[in-house]
């Protein structure tokens, strides 16, 4: 043997079976080079060489290892693998070779299997031809030592007969390149595979790239063998499996049902934790666990994903008698089903799609990954789509039996249900630890772990404690022909319902025999009133929703593929006035009766958790009490918004947890989510809600127009949604949106992107609202404070004249609000440098430079633009004052660095001429300035801003009067009163700030200090012995003016 590796080679002891199968290999191997076979069916070439054999790959590792190993690979140095199998079932069945069966022990087929042949398929880099034969109770595998050659009009091989070195070379793994020749009885080395052994190293023979691209399914089994053996991945290989190009060769070339082979052999292993986190680390995860046949398919956030299989590795670590493993794995299969469910927990967090036909249900991505991305067996498909759809219904009845609600006690509701998941799906059990393994994914920190292990292990317990865990085997005491016989009826759907009803009186009446009861309970099994009254309700609160009908509503389907045009505009605007007048006239009698109605229904508990069915009742209630705030909502008044309030306070009693779990399941999961799914998803977030790393095309609904009845429901159809959406944010606390605001992101975001002003303004508002309450460390540890700004900053350029001014009245207000809100969350401290005292970011920035940075940005591109843009336009420039004025105060004495801008804006306005035409815009502008002087004050003082400011005062002062003497007396003397007012004002704030800056720069000199006492004064009497009606604007008010916001400097 020629290796240039000089490791000590291990001695191979042989079992008596392994003894066995080598001396009748090697005496086949004898008879081969005695000559052709005496049969005279087979007709052999001549052999170039004897026929050397050896025992190759994992079983000389593993029996280096010490490892028990059953599945040996034959390698042969001249002939094919068929062709010696061929001679050795001539050799252990021909009459010719009767004394060398007898020396063998041979007995008959009971030693020796059938042989079956596997074929190459180069296609899917399968590209050696394999035979398999049965000996003495051992796999064994026979195959031609060979070499591949590439070239470059090909990606497969051609497969040539080769040398012991050749066919090691072009192996996976080093440690799998061993040989252990049968003629010589010893092992045989070429890449160094006893070193890394020792080293506990997985290394390619040869340089990785390559070997990974010749057969890409090298990467798994390196992750197999190196989680299996617990050995470390050379690092050279590591950079290569992560490759772009290697991942493709992955996903195009190798069959889904090999990587599947690979992938449950990983998780069957011991050590199945280890191969999940080699597959994150990598980044394998995109690769194996998705649909190749989708192109550009979502990739799920695995931000959480090893505390997934973390956790599930410390379950099973830590399983005792009654714990969460070992109560719900009961098996090997049961095991290799856990580790799956683990491995795909990740897609939980992805919204379902849309069914490809009405009234089926859409496969679960978790479920489509499973079946196309590793050919999950039928029953694990089954299996993960149960789990996933289980899964709200689990976490419901798990906070049932960890309340004080006297449900915990009954008996038949958990049995039932765990009949119910167990029917559909099978494996009850895995199905809840999916909803295990899923809170963990949704916990925020690793240390509440803990918390979740013990709400569920309390669940356990309970269920353990009512005997309900075997409730799915449990015989039937009724079957079908005692009911139709008892009840005197025949065969039909009936029987379905009323076996179930049997059942769960057999669940509450255990150890009962007597069948009767279960009969007698077809009666009375439902309470018909409450029953009735739901239904009742229903229909009333369908006769007052503001919901258009689908067949009415304008639709692609109709051949314009365009936006509305004006008179469709028209014709829907008059459709829903229709409907909001028949709304308005039903709506006092109708939730009168509604009210009464819910009283009958058993749903007045704080606690309760409201039933799926009254869900359109609540949303219908909720809708009706918007009138407050919003004039859009036609449909409802104050008086109607108050009564819909009472009668929703007996469904959701303010304070209690059914509000809290009807705004998360009945608003956000059930209502909304299935609602916005058509709509465009906004680039910057993932399906679930979460700032997105790349932006990924949302091709939902390619071809229909954005603005559409298909593609925006909540807009044009059901006009229950932004009202809805809007109370959910208002009576969300801030532990609510803390833990579940994922849900609300993608419909504010979808708001606020909206074409229409209406839409958009009113997404505003809500998030100003939702900012309010959202946690400042959320904000920035997610990256959405940027994901925030980029999508309110545009709503700041909707100006005339390409947008309407009414419009842009409409934006700009709640623009500033959130835009303001948002630089005060993000000013709140991500980390503490105890030394300085400051608050400091990952970044490095202090928590108040990012507040300021925002603001500067809110003046820079948001109000000085948009002034300069559209000053003519005076309802837009009073917007811009006022905002100015909340942007100063919330920046202080930062502010200082706009002081340019700001004196040239407010100046313009107040010496316009034309100012005191809009009495209210011009007292905007003044109240501006004396925000500017209060904060600005420091750098007032210095020309150009001390005169540009006076200079403003007095030529708006002389504007007002010559306004005063055009206009009729009475009509303008109110108007007036009020700028003449703010002007002294800030005439005295201005003579504040020059006797301040004055006070600080005293001297010794009396006589300079007194005068000092009243610096404007040199300024002003020349221009009043000039223009003696300025006296008016210079004699100070008793009212004290404000003083400036800062101390003077020392």
């Amino acid at each position: 043997m020629s290796s240039q590796y000089t490791t000590k080679l291990p001695v191979i002891t042989l079992t008596e079976k392994e003894k066995q199968l080598q001396d009748l290999l090697l005496d086949v191997a004898k008879a081969i080079d005695a000559g052709p076979s005496p049969s005279t069916c087979q007709k052999d070439k001549v052999l170039p060489e004897p026929v050397v054999l050896r025992w190759a790959g994992g079983w000389v590792r593993d029996k280096i290892l010490g490892i028990a190993s059953h599945d040996i690979d034959t390698a042969i140095n001249c002939m094919t693998g068929e062709s010696f199998a061929l001679r050795l079932q001539e050799f252990c069945f021909s009459p010719a070779y009767e004394t060398q069966r007898q020396k063998h022990g041979i007995n008959g087929k009971d030693d020796i299997g059938g042989l079956h042949k596997i074929a190459k398929n180069p296609e899917k880099s399968k590209h050696l031809e394999t035979t398999t034969v049965r000996l003495f109770g051992l796999d064994v595998d026979f195959v031609n030592l060979r070499k591949e050659t590439y070239t470059q009009e090909s990606r497969n091989p051609t497969m040539e007969f080769g040398t012991a070195e050749e066919d090691a070379l072009r192996r996976d793994a080093t440690v799998n390149a061993l040989f252990y020749n049968l003629n010589t009885g010893e092992v045989e080395d070429f890449t160094g595979g006893v070193g890394d052994l020792e080293g506990k190293l997985i290394r390619t023979p040869l340089e990785p790239f390559q070997t990974f691209m010749d057969d890409p399914l090298r990467v798994l089994r390196l992750v197999r063998f190196a989680s299996r053996l617990g050995f470390r991945i050379d690092e050279d290989a590591e950079r290569v499996m992560g490759d772009e190009r290697v991942l493709s060769a992955l996903r195009v070339k190798i069959s889904r049902e090999r990587i599947g082979i690979e992938l449950e052999k990983m998780l069957r292993h011991e050590n199945a934790c280890d191969a999940l986190r080699r597959i994150h680390k990598l980044g394998l995860y995109a690769t194996v666990f998705t649909d190749p046949a989708r192109e550009g398919m979502t990739t799920p956030d695995l931000g959480r994903w090893s505390a997934v299989y973390e956790a599930l590795d410390e379950l099973e670590r830590s399983k005792t008698p009654g714990s969460i493993f070992e109560v719900l794995v009961t098996g090997e299969e049961a095991r290799y089903y856990a580790w799956a469910l683990a491995a795909l927990v990740p897609w939980e967090q992805i919204p379902d799609e849309p069914p490809v036909k009405k009234g089926k249900l859409a496969v679960p991505l978790a479920a489509q990954v499973a079946r196309e991305g590793f050919r999950a067996p039928n029953k694990l498909f089954d299996l993960v789509a149960s789990s996933h759809r289980h899964r709200q219904a689990i976490v419901e009845l798990k906070g049932i039996a960890l309340s004080d609600d006297e449900k915990k006690k009954e008996r038949d509701r958990f049995g039932m249900a765990i009949r119910q998941w167990d029917s559909r799906g099978g494996h009850w059990r895995l199905q809840l630890l999916f909803a295990v393994l899923a809170d963990i994914a949704e916990a925020k920190e690793a240390s509440s772990r803990e918390g979740v292990f013990r709400e569920w292990q309390g669940f356990l317990d309970h269920l353990a404690e009512l005997d309900v865990m075997d409730a799915p085997g449990i015989k039937r005491l009724v079957d079908g022909k005692i009911l139709c016989d008892a009840l005197g009826r025949k065969p039909g759907k009936w029987m379905a319902e009323a076996l179930e009803i049997a059942m769960a009186w057999q669940l509450r009446n255990p150890g009962v025999e007597d069948v009767s009861g279960a009969v007698e309970e077809q009666g009375g099994s439902n309470d018909d009133i409450e029953e009735a009254a739901e239904r009742l309700a229903i229909l009333v609160a369908q006769g007052i929703a503001p919901v258009e009908d689908h067949a009415s509503s304008k639709s692609p389907d109709d051949g314009d593929t365009d936006m509305l045009s004006e008179e469709d505009q028209e014709t829907e605007t008059k459709k829903l006035n229709d409907i909001a007048q028949r709304c308005r006239f039903l709506a006092s009698p109708a939730i009168a009766a509604i009210r009464r109605l819910l009283t009958l229904t058993a749903t007045d508990s704080p606690e309760k958790t409201v039933a799926p069915n009254l869900d359109q009742v609540l949303l219908t209630l909720i809708a009706c009490t918007s009138r407050e705030h919003f004039e859009e909502d036609t449909w409802t008044s104050p008086e109607i918004a108050k009564q819909a309030e009472a009668a929703l306070g007996k469904v959701l009693p303010v304070g209690g947890s059914s509000r809290d779990q009807f705004i998360i399941g009945g608003i956000l999961e059930r209502y909304l989510r299935p609602l916005f799914s058509k709509t465009k998803r906004p680039a910057a977030i993932t399906a679930s809600g979460r700032k997105a790393a790349y932006s990924d095309d949302d091709d939902r609904e390619q071809g229909l127009p954005d603005d559409s009845c298909v593609t925006k429901p909540w807009k044009f159809t059901d006009h229950r949604a932004i009202p809805v959406f809007a109370w959910a944010v208002d009576q969300a606390d801030e532990q609510l949106i803390a833990k579940h605001w994922p849900l609300f992101i993608p419909v504010l975001l979808t708001l606020t992107d909206d074409s229409s002003a209406a839409v958009r303004s009113r997404g505003l508002h809500i998030l100003s609202k939702f900012l309010a309450k959202f946690p400042s460390k959320t904000l920035l540890d997610t990256g959405l404070a940027q994901v925030f700004e980029d999508a309110v900053f545009p709503a700041l350029s909707y100006l005339p004249s390409l947008t309407p001014e009414d419009e842009s009245v409409r934006l700009l207000a709640p623009a500033f609000e959130a835009l303001r809100i948002l630089a005060r969350k993000v000013s709140s401290p991500t980390s503490t440098n105890a030394a300085a005292g400051k608050s400091i970011s990952a970044t490095g920035t202090t928590s108040k430079e990012k507040e300021h940075k925002l603001l500067d940005r809110v003046l820079r591109e948001g109000v000085f633009p948009a002034y300069f843009h559209a000053k003519e336009h005076v309802r837009i420039v009073e917007v811009l004052c006022q905002q100015t004025v909340l942007v100063l105060q919330q920046m202080g004495i930062h502010a200082v660095k706009h002081l340019k801008d700001l004196i040239l804006m407010i100046s313009t306005i107040m010496t316009n001429p034309f100012a005191p035409l809009s009495p209210s815009t011009l007292v905007a502008a003044i109240k501006a300035l004396q925000a500017t002087l209060a904060i600005c004050w420091p750098r007032l003082c210095a020309s150009p801003w001390q005169d540009e400011t006076l200079n403003a005062l007095v030529m708006c002062w002389l504007n007002v009067h010559d306004f005063e003497q055009d206009q009729p007396q009475p009509k303008t003397s109110n108007q007036t009163a009020e700028i003449k007012q703010q002007l002294t004002v800030s005439a005295s704030a201005l003579n504040a700030v020059l006797k301040t800056r004055a006070g600080a720069a005293a001297t010794s000199d009396p006589q300079q200090d007194e005068q000092a006492e009243d610096p404007l004064d040199e300024i002003i009497s020349p221009l009043v012995s000039k223009e003696p009606l300025l006296a008016g604007l210079f004699s100070y008010p008793a009212q004290q003016p404000r003083k400036p916001s800062n101390p003077p400097p020392s």
